[in-house]
């Protein structure tokens, strides 16, 4: 319940950019959204909502998908706001996967760790490894039975 909580708190910040990033002391959050106040549009957050094979879970800011992983490492979830309007928000901690700075994350998932991830995504159709670049270039997410990356570097 706690972290259903602070995902609907992280969901419902809104955003100037469609990818940003911010330094919170013992944390990293990334935020993804499809739609920015100028008008522009980046399907990445869609694109993640999609891919992700975990159940549907409804709240008052609609519906949502969270993946299961270590509190302590990292939360991942994404929302569908309204029609083609996703964010996806990501904590990112200090921990034996994760490194955070300033200005960047990183966390870094091999093996079984790395199997249990891959689980929680639909695979590309064609077969190939899920790799998601956002239009800024700044976040960027590859997930394979043997590796589960996200790299987050402002510009």
């Amino acid at each position: 319940m706690k972290l259903l909580f602070l995902s609907l708190i992280l969901l419902s910040l809104n955003l100037q950019a469609r990818t940003e990033g911010r330094f919170l002391g013992q944390q990293y959050m990334i935020n993804l959204v499809s739609n920015s106040f100028d008008g522009t549009f980046d399907h990445t957050p869609a694109r993640i909502y999609g891919q992700m094979n975990v159940s549907e879970q409804n709240s008052m800011l609609g519906p949502g998908k969270v993946l299961v992983v270590s509190q302590k490492e990292m939360t991942f979830i994404c929302n569908k706001k309204a029609e083609n309007t996703y964010q996806c928000s990501i904590l990112i901690f200090n921990s034996a996967f994760g490194k955070i700075g300033f200005r960047s994350a990183f966390i870094k998932y091999t093996g079984s760790q790395a199997r249990d991830m891959f689980n929680q995504f639909y695979p590309n159709e064609d077969g190939s490894d899920i790799n998601i670049t956002d239009d800024t270039g700044q976040f960027n997410l590859i997930v394979r039975p043997d590796l589960f990356q996200l790299k987050f570097s402002q510009q």
